[in-house]
């Protein structure tokens, strides 16, 4: 869905993680505020934008949408991967 070029251009000049954080990371961190978002908590106010600037969610309402909710399970299946 989204490209480590995409990711990191979306985390650019923001102050969140450490910034020499690789892009696996930041995939992560990113699969778990859509969790988040489904479980109907907020994650912090720089990822809900990075969420909508990469067409992650809706921009009412803030829900992941469909191929989101898709990457997100496929992203936390591989970090789990045996």
């Amino acid at each position: 869905m989204v490209t480590d070029e995409q990711i990191e251009a979306a985390f650019k000049g923001t102050n969140f993680g450490p910034m020499k954080e690789p892009a696996k990371e930041r995939r992560e961190i990113l699969a778990r505020a859509i969790f988040k978002r489904l479980a109907n908590y907020y994650p912090e106010w720089t990822l809900e934008c990075i969420l909508t600037e990469l067409g992650m969610t809706t921009k009412q309402g803030g829900m992941p949408v469909k191929k989101a909710r898709r990457w997100a399970y496929e992203q936390y299946h591989q970090t789990r991967a045996i």
